[in-house]
């Protein structure tokens, strides 16, 4: 078997391509276009009618949980949803003191726009109200 040293200069190309290119300058008179940083982009968020937000308004911590469940409901077309742990987990995991805590306020809003219903041994069901934000087509169907 042959073994070699590795040679670097085998594998400079600048070096060999500017001896063989005959349009050696053709980058040099190019120009250079920036192209926009995908990470920057700006948030979508999505729009509610002002009555649904006046009255959820009153859950106070419980609002990003009630935001992430109606974009999971809206993904998936359903009525309701179970508050299970990939739902917590969308929210930052938090302890069961304070999930406690938010399953109380979300209890406590009108039954116009949601209700919970605590199952043994089973998830949190959160299903919707008729004041509950409904995508724009299924509104205009039912």
């Amino acid at each position: 078997m042959n073994s070699k040293k590795f040679n670097p200069k085998q594998f400079e190309r600048s070096l060999q391509m500017s001896a063989e290119d005959p349009d050696a300058d053709l980058f040099a008179s190019s120009v250079r276009v920036s192209m926009p940083n995908m990470g920057e982009r700006e948030r979508y968020i999505p729009a509610f009618p002002l009555r649904f937000l006046q009255q959820v308004i009153s859950v106070g911590d419980a609002l990003p949980l009630l935001l992430v469940a109606l974009a999971m409901m809206r993904m998936k077309g359903e009525r309701e949803i179970a508050l299970g742990p990939a739902l917590w987990s969308m929210i930052g995991n938090p302890g069961p003191r304070v999930r406690s805590r938010l399953l109380k306020q979300i209890a406590g809003l009108p039954e116009s726009v949601c209700t919970l219903e605590s199952r043994a041994g089973r998830p949190h069901l959160l299903r919707t109200g008729p004041d509950w934000p409904v995508k724009m087509m299924n509104r205009r169907q039912g």
